[in-house]
Formats: structure tokens, C-alpha cells, sequence
């Protein structure tokens, strides 16, 4: 087998008139090929993107050339491979249509042998608008398809096999993007070829693994081959097997044993052991193809069981049950195209220095990149997979039918062997929708389409996709939709998963999570604005306001007049202030006060969660990062800057945990232990004012069992507050081990506009040790959630966005990310100068 890469040297045009021919850059796009030649702005800053939508409504033209030599004018077989192409597709080799592609998921392969000349080849790939293919089957349809988030009018999104982010949705633009968008290239091969390998796991338990590969080999004849087996972690013997092939697909299965194997945990469970595995394929001594590939030895479950309450739902890996800590996550870029190794490795250092367990890949964005699970194996995150529906019913005929099995199988066959890969869900609240949605009285559906469209759900959802996954992937748990029922159904605190989305879309405040608790909580979140230094990078000074058209553009979530209750969202976002906060008119402080509220509520939420355990087993809010700078739900924003909401977050998730609640006239003081063993620590307890007088002090010997979650300390609120305002103390909680704080945390009894703050008198000093700065700070009274700005870099900090208490001083380490000239000049915005502003 040999490889022949076909990504450079690429060309580019409009397909109608004379346009001339401009380079093109493979993988890529036409947005991104006319932004890279200087033909269009950046969509990304102000109001750019409206200046683009032209593109979406054209046809396109890519071609290259590359020259065929004797070999591969010899070769037995000449094959070219697309690993993306986006979307409707003609491909021409020497002016002859080879390939038809129209799902922007799949790989497409075709031979060329018959096709290919000496010397010089052109391929040129014709693009169809997905406008121009989509608008007849819309307006032929004779109803509209319920699709939430496609933006604007008319909804087409799910007449094509293309992401749903890309239509528009409340966090991103609309950017129908068209192009070559994964790798293209031509192998060479003779007598047969490896086409795909499983790994199955037939047994496993610490004395040994009995393994099996199961791999397919395409062959153009009859011809007896070799397959040989190994490891260049020799962690098992080399086998060989003989196989006589025949014409076509042939299916080779290959046993072996691995002694004392070492598992594959996730995230705080133990460590990621993964086994290389090469497969050979020989002939006559030679190799003629090879697949590499590593696997991690582990079993996962899905766990559904009756129970006093209803059903359970937790994941179980190696036995152990695992509570889940997470986020939902998009691609890096709107643009996946320009992803780098980076991007993704800076992606997950968020998600692991979060203590994150499993991220979720949610139905409206794309199955990801190899490197991306490939990472996901090494750090140990475990990957909630959907399948790509999200937020709308989607034609079943017998067309779409086809495409989607072909993107199932490919996709599951290309991901099945990642360990991290841990479940299989069909989509993102369609079943939701289409029950609790009302889609059927605003679309005026007749009882026939009713029937129809939940007809195609069920072929879709309950027949092609798990239909695939069993036959491609059989032992992974498959998930029909996320969440099993809306939130607005009571079974939907019993069994399954959740969405809850009162808070936020429906204006519910924060203790409103108390009465939707679920098994499982796989999305929810509050916005928030990013800090003023992402602001500058995609807009400029008159245009920080709220009512600015720039800033509108930024804030994708439009007021829905059809729900009277679904405000824009900044609307929203300032009602919550107005309730919990203040609304600051310096925008700064705005964008600061914003990630404040964020913060608090995804703690709230999050502290009640695990709690909870084991009736609630997991937490996945809603959303990690931005695909485009903008006000969202993101923790993390485009450009890579932590907001208060990701800091909080990583306090949230750690292993050990005090946290108090406010439970029937008693603050109830819980310790969680993530931990894989006992936990033995001293749990301290301080009520005090803000300016350090502590009224009540305890101190307990706490022995806490591996993976639980207990109330450690029971304090009478009415007692310990005895005479003390409420809007002038908090609870200090602190665990400590070996005279080292290994947990603490704050708890107030009223939010944050009530609390009756006293200006604080600050001190900073810093030092320097390489590159890192080391930030010691302290101040006579208490200061609500302290932000350290470094002016002239960006970089890490150990905390930001921290409560301090009185007179303790605190450290905090600051990375700069790249090398710069002269010194990190730091400024400082907290809470208390807000207030007075």
C-alpha cells in the first residue's frame, strides 16, 4: 500500500461566468479560501458576517492536477479517498465523473485506475450550493420540518447531511460553508488491502485478557495471504494465521491473550494504559498493508436498574461506578478545518484541569477528528457520543434513509476501537421537542404528517441507528435521544437524563434545581459575557452596548415571539442580574458581573449534583467553549480566556468536596469523596463577618467512604445566626489533611446585591521564578470574587475570580503563554467596586 497525499497545490473559483481561478488551501473551504485571499472580511469581527451570506447561493469550483507515474499507472489498484467533502459534490478525473458525494460526514472512495493518463491528471471537484439542492425538496415538501435553531426562514437544515451549527443556531453564526474540508488522497495497492479493524474484547478479568481482532480485507482476486499480529510493546506473542481471500470483502478474525493486563481508567480513577496493536498484511514475505491502531482494556456500562425511586442511569467502568463530571463541548473553531494539534490539546488541558471525567460531542456540530479521541484516550476523558440530529424531526425516505446508514457505519466503524468512546446517543432533544415542543399545533400538522414524521423518528432513531451500532459496535451502550424526556415531564426526575432549562430560558432562579433533580444532568447553564479583552478583538470601543448592532450580532439568542416567555439574551441576562447582582454601566464591570452570576449558578448546580450521588451520577452543563467570539453559555471563550464560570467549575469538580445546603432550617455541611479510597481529614467550620470576627467556630474528625457523598456536620441556622445579620456573614468550610487545605469553600446566606460588603484595602506583591509570576495577595477585609488582569499577556493563573478572606494571604501562580518583552502589569476588579460604582 502506498499513500500519495493530494492537499496541496489547489485552485478555486466561482462556478458561474469567467471567474479566475484563485489558490485554494486543502483542507479548507470557500469562506476560508476567499478570507485567506483577501477577497472577503473576517465573518468573525463586528457585523462582517451579514457581508457573507452571498457565498451559500453559489456554485464552486476546486481543481488540481498531479502526475501519474508508471507505478501508479501499473498498480493492481489505484483508489482515490476523500475523508470529507462538504457537501454536494461532483468529482471529475480528466474531465470523467468518477463520484457523487452528499453527506458532508463520510469518507468517499473510488478506483481510478481506468481513468488515470501518463503524466499530468487535473481533478476538479464541482460544488453545488446547498441552497440550490435543498430549496426544491422544501418547497415541494408541502410542510415545514420543525427545526428550532436553523436561522433564518425557511428551515433547511434537515434536508442535508450537514451540521446543524452551520444553518445558525444560539451561540454561532450561519455560515453555510462548502470545500474539501478533511484530507484527500490516492492509494496504491495490489492484490488486497487492509479496509478496517475491530478490537473485541472477549474477556477480561486481572489475570487475563482473552482479545480478538476482527479485520475486513478487500481483495480484487483469489490469493492466499499472511496476517500477522503484534505489539511493539511485546505485550503478548506474535500470532499468524494464513487466509485464502476471495474477490471482495473478507473477514478475518485473529485471537490473543494478554497476561495480567492493565486497565484503561478514566480521569481520577487510575491511570490510561493503552496497547499498541500493528497488523501486517504479507504476501510471499512481503508487506503488502498495515494497520496501527492502540486499545485500552475496560468494561463500561450503562447502568438501568429499578429502584426505590425509578430507574438509575450511571456509567460503570472496570466494575466501579463512576460519577460523572463534564461539560458539552463544540468544535475549537467554527471552522474545523483550521483546528490544529493545539487547539486540541488546549481544549482538553480545559477539560482535565477542570477535573473533567466525559465531554459530551453534541448532535449539532460533527463527529470529531481522529486526534481528538486519540487525546481523549491518553487523558483519560470519556466521549458522549450523538449521532449528528439535533432540535428538529428529519425526513426518513428512502434516500436520506441510505445516507444516514452509510454515515452511521462509517463513523462507528472509524471510532469503535477508543476506549474513551463510552456510549452512543442517537440525538439532542427531538424527542423532547416532538412531545413537549408543541411543534404539531405550530406547524398545523395534519394527524397524516403527525404520523409520517414520528414514523421517520422511529426509523431514524429506534431501527438505522441502533440497528448499526449493534451490528458495527455491539456492546456499547446506545442512547436513543438526550434527554430521554423534557424536564417539563416528572418521569424525567426518576429515570434517564436531563435537560433542565428553567433556569435561564424560563427565568428560574437558582434554587429551582433543588425541585429538577435528575438521575442525570446532561445539559444545563446560564450566559455570560466574555472579558473585555476578547471584546477588543472582535469589535472596537463605540460598539460596547448592549443595544450596538455589533453586539446583537454577538447574541444569538433572539426573543422568540412565539413564546412570550423566551427573552433575547441579553434581555435575560439582565433580569438575573438585576435579581441576584447589580447591572453595572461601565461595560467592564458588566462583562465581569455577568461571569460572576455564571459562576454562582453552575456551582449551585453543581454542588447539589454530587451531593446528591448516588441518586444523581452525573453533571454536563451546557457549554465548555465558543466556536466564534460571542455571548453564550460557553466557560471558556473563543480565545482560549478562562471566565469565572470555568474556575468555579474546577473547584466544583474536585476529587474531595465540602459543601453546605440549606436544608430545612438546618445548613447541612456535606464532604463528597471522589476519591478510590477512604477519606480521613479534619472538616473546620467558621461563621464570621466580613471583617474576620468569627461567631462560630467547629472543627471535626471526618472519616468519609470511597465514592460517597455525606452529610458530615448538621449546624442550626437559626442558632449559629443567632443575632447576626444574614447579609453580613459567611460560612467558611475548610478540610484539611496533613496541615494542608485540601478543600474549602464559601457559603452565604443571601445573594451577592444584599450582602453588605466594606471597601477593602489590598495588598499585591510578585515574584518571579522563570517564566511564572507569583501573585501574593492579601487584604484586611473579605473580597468577593477577586479578578486578576494581566494587562499586557495572556496566560494561566492557578485562581482567578476568588473570594479572599481577611487578613489571609493568598498565592496565585501566573504562566504567561507565549514569551514577551518587560514585565506582566496586573490590575485588580472585585466585587465591592462594582457595588459602588
Amino acid at each position: 500500500m502506498k499513500r500519495i497525499e493530494l492537499n496541496g497545490n489547489w485552485k478555486f473559483r466561482q462556478a458561474k461566468g469567467e471567474d479566475a481561478w484563485k489558490n485554494a488551501i486543502v483542507p479548507g473551504c470557500v469562506q476560508l479560501d476567499l478570507l485567506n485571499g483577501g477577497f472577503i472580511p473576517d465573518p468573525y469581527y463586528r457585523t462582517n458576517e451579514r457581508e457573507i451570506q452571498w457565498i451559500e447561493k453559489e456554485d464552486w469550483e476546486y481543481k488540481t492536477e498531479f502526475v501519474a507515474d508508471s507505478e501508479m499507472l501499473n498498480a493492481s489498484n489505484a483508489e482515490i479517498v476523500f475523508d470529507g467533502l462538504d457537501t454536494y459534490a461532483d468529482v471529475y478525473l480528466n474531465g470523467n465523473l468518477i463520484l457523487t458525494a452528499d453527506n458532508f460526514y463520510c469518507g468517499w472512495r473510488c478506483n481510478i485506475g481506468k481513468y488515470l493518463k501518463p503524466g499530468k491528471n487535473e481533478l476538479r471537484i464541482y460544488f453545488h450550493s446547498p441552497i440550490k439542492k435543498t430549496l426544491p425538496l422544501f418547497e415541494k415538501n408541502g410542510f415545514e420540518y420543525g427545526a428550532n435553531n436553523s436561522q433564518p426562514e425557511p428551515k433547511l437544515s434537515v434536508y442535508s447531511r450537514k451540521p446543524g451549527y452551520h444553518f445558525g443556531w444560539d451561540w454561532g453564526p450561519r455560515i453555510l460553508t462548502t470545500g474539501i474540508w478533511r484530507p484527500v488522497y490516492i492509494e496504491l495497492w495490489n492484490n488486497a488491502r487492509i479496509d478496517n479493524v475491530r478490537f473485541v474484547q472477549k474477556s477480561l478479568n486481572s489475570g487475563r485478557a482473552h482479545l480478538q481482532i476482527v479485520a475486513e480485507i478487500i481483495s480484487s482476486g483469489k490469493f492466499l495471504k499472511e496476517l500477522k499480529l503484534s505489539s511493539s510493546q511485546k505485550s503478548f506473542a506474535d500470532v499468524s494465521v494464513g487466509k485464502q481471500l476471495n474477490p471482495g470483502i473478507n473477514r478475518v478474525k485473529i485471537d490473543f491473550t494478554i497476561e495480567a493486563p492493565k486497565l484503561w481508567w478514566c480521569r481520577g480513577l487510575g491511570k490510561q494504559h493503552l496497547y499498541e496493536l500493528n497488523l501486517e498484511l504479507i504476501s510471499d514475505g512481503e508487506v503488502e498493508d498495515n494497520w496501527r491502531g492502540r486499545v485500552g482494556l475496560r468494561t463500561l456500562e450503562l447502568v438501568e436498574e429499578d429502584d426505590d425511586y425509578g430507574k438509575s442511569f450511571y456509567f460503570k467502568i472496570n466494575g466501579k461506578p463512576v460519577f460523572i463530571k463534564g461539560a458539552n463541548i463544540l468544535p475549537p473553531d467554527y471552522f474545523p478545518q483550521r483546528v490544529s494539534k493545539n487547539d486540541y490539546l488546549k481544549l482538553l488541558d480545559d477539560v482535565a484541569s477542570a477535573g473533567m471525567n466525559m465531554v459530551r460531542l453534541w448532535g449539532g456540530a460533527i463527529y470529531e477528528d481522529d486526534l481528538f479521541y486519540d487525546l481523549c484516550d491518553e487523558m483519560g476523558v470519556m466521549v458522549w457520543q450523538d449521532f449528528m440530529f439535533a432540535c428538529a424531526m428529519y425526513p426518513a425516505d428512502e434516500v436520506m434513509q441510505k445516507r444516514i446508514r452509510a454515515e452511521a457505519e462509517y463513523n462507528i466503524i472509524r471510532l469503535r476501537n477508543h476506549p474513551s468512546l463510552a456510549i452512543w446517543c442517537g440525538n439532542n432533544e427531538i424527542d423532547e421537542g416532538w412531545h413537549t415542543w408543541g411543534w404539531q399545533e405550530r406547524y398545523n400538522y395534519s394527524e397524516d404528517t403527525c404520523n409520517l414524521l414520528w414514523g421517520y423518528y422511529k426509523k431514524i432513531f429506534h431501527e438505522i441507528l441502533p440497528e448499526s451500532v449493534d451490528k458495527l459496535d455491539k456492546g456499547r451502550p446506545y442512547w436513543q435521544s438526550s434527554p430521554k424526556y423534557g424536564f417539563v415531564d416528572d418521569r424525567s426526575r426518576y429515570e434517564g437524563d436531563m435537560h433542565y432549562w428553567g433556569v435561564w430560558f424560563l427565568n428560574h432562579p437558582r434554587e429551582k434545581f433543588n425541585e429538577f433533580l435528575p438521575r442525570f444532568m446532561s445539559e444545563y447553564g446560564l450566559q455570560s459575557m466574555p472579558e473585555l479583552k476578547t471584546f477588543m478583538q472582535f469589535s472596537q470601543p463605540q460598539d460596547w452596548n448592549l443595544d450596538s448592532d455589533v453586539l446583537k450580532a454577538h447574541q444569538r439568542q433572539y426573543p422568540n415571539p412565539k413564546k412570550n416567555q423566551f427573552l433575547g439574551g441579553y434581555d435575560m441576562l439582565l433580569k438575573y442580574l438585576e435579581r441576584e447582582y447589580v447591572v453595572p454601566g461601565n461595560f467592564e464591570h458588566l462583562t465581569y458581573v455577568s461571569q460572576l452570576l455564571q459562576a454562582d449558578y453552575l456551582k449551585y448546580a453543581i454542588e447539589l449534583h454530587r451531593r446528591s450521588k448516588p441518586y444523581c451520577m452525573g453533571t454536563m452543563y451546557w457549554q465548555l467553549n465558543d466556536v466564534w467570539p460571542v455571548v453564550s453559555w460557553s466557560t471558556v471563550d473563543y480565545y482560549g480566556r478562562w471566565k469565572a464560570a470555568h474556575y468555579a467549575v474546577k473547584k466544583a469538580y474536585t476529587p474531595v468536596l465540602a459543601s453546605a445546603a440549606d436544608e430545612n432550617d438546618f445548613i447541612n455541611v456535606y464532604v463528597i469523596n471522589d476519591l478510590t479510597e477512604k477519606l480521613e481529614a479534619t472538616l473546620s467550620a467558621r461563621l464570621m463577618n466580613f471583617y474576620g470576627k468569627v461567631f462560630y467556630e467547629d472543627e471535626i474528625r471526618v472519616v468519609i467512604d470511597d465514592d460517597s457523598s455525606t452529610v458530615a456536620l448538621k449546624l442550626d441556622k437559626s442558632r449559629i445566626l443567632n443575632g447576626i445579620r444574614k447579609e453580613e456573614a459567611l460560612l467558611n468550610l475548610m478540610l484539611i489533611k496533613n496541615n494542608t487545605v485540601i478543600a474549602d469553600n464559601n457559603f452565604f446566606f443571601a445573594y451577592t446585591n444584599r450582602l453588605l460588603l466594606p471597601p477593602p484595602k489590598i495588598e499585591l506583591e510578585t515574584a518571579q521564578a522563570g517564566t511564572r509570576r507569583f501573585i501574593k495577595i492579601a487584604s484586611d477585609v473579605f473580597v468577593k470574587n477577586l479578578f486578576i488582569k494581566c494587562e499586557n499577556t495572556d496566560g494561566k493563573y492557578s485562581d482567578n475570580y476568588f473570594d479572599l478572606l481577611p487578613n489571609t494571604e493568598k498565592t496565585i501562580e501566573f504562566e504567561p503563554e507565549k514569551e514577551f518583552a518587560g514585565a506582566p502589569k496586573f490590575s485588580l476588579i472585585h466585587y465591592q467596586k462594582i457595588s459602588v460604582d
